[in-house]
């Protein structure tokens, strides 16, 4: 640290901060960097367990962030780079790897700039945990194998109700074949409402929805082919009607 001149970029685990914040000689560390001009930017994972010191923390860096999962720590300066993977909660580090040379520290701000930017304010996780408030994700999922998982862990722990759009009737066959069938006969074992809209024509406005309602399905392709048969539908039938419609048109 007492290389620093302009700025230190520093993230580490849920058990850092209170290193920083007891162990006398990294605490003064961080006054003398701000002090003399430099600027400090971290983040690490907040908890209920490390709230305190986190607060504490705030007033020792320019900014703090909350990461979920952080490992290990790295900090960066204009010219140094410094990690380590043994952290000990109010413990100073007893192992560190360290290196001044150009490549490895411009790959260090790498790491921590794409980390960084993906990390949410420290005063808005702080609130969250005070205030037993969920905060609200919406991520683009890309890995094929993940949304699956998702997509079966959702209907496994639905309690009511499952609305379900497919894009196509070739990507619901497509999801018929990884057994999702199984899951959607298990919810309804369960009792949950589950309705299913799935396009099959080139005209969007005509589609098939399965609808379960009293007990039974409702199946309606806008060709006034409509019939509730009390429950005694089986969804592998409906699967298969909708696979003929589909080989029709293709």
């Amino acid at each position: 640290m007492n290389n620093v001149k302009e700025r230190m970029d520093i993230f580490f685990d849920k058990k850092a901060p209170s290193i920083v914040v007891d162990v006398k000689e990294y605490r003064n560390g961080y006054r003398s960097i701000r002090k003399r001009g430099g600027r400090i930017r971290a983040f690490t994972e907040i908890t209920r367990e490390n709230l305190h010191h986190c607060k504490e923390l705030i007033k020792l860096v320019d900014e703090l962030r909350h990461l979920d999962g952080v490992k290990g720590g790295i900090a960066i300066s204009e010219t140094e780079y410094m990690a380590t993977t043994v952290l000990q909660e109010s413990v100073p580090l007893t192992e560190v790897i360290y290196s001044n040379v150009r490549e490895v520290v411009e790959q260090g701000q790498y790491i921590f700039d794409t980390l960084w930017s993906t990390a949410a304010p420290a005063e808005q996780k702080i609130k969250e945990l005070e205030e037993g408030i969920e905060r609200p994700v919406v991520q683009v999922i890309t890995d094929t194998r993940t949304s699956i998982s998702l997509a079966f862990n959702l209907i496994s722990s639905a309690r009511h109700e499952i609305l379900i759009m497919f894009a196509s009737a070739k990507t619901f066959l497509l999801a018929a074949d990884t057994y999702t069938l199984s899951y959607y006969q298990e919810a309804l074992h369960r009792g949950i409402n589950l309705t299913i809209l799935v396009p099959v024509y080139d005209d969007s406005k005509k589609d098939i929805n399965w609808d379960r309602r009293d007990g039974g399905y409702l199946h309606d392709d806008h060709d006034d082919d409509k019939h509730n048969n009390n429950g005694s539908a089986n969804v592998n039938e409906q699967v298969n009607k909708i696979r003929k419609k589909f080989q029709m048109l293709t």
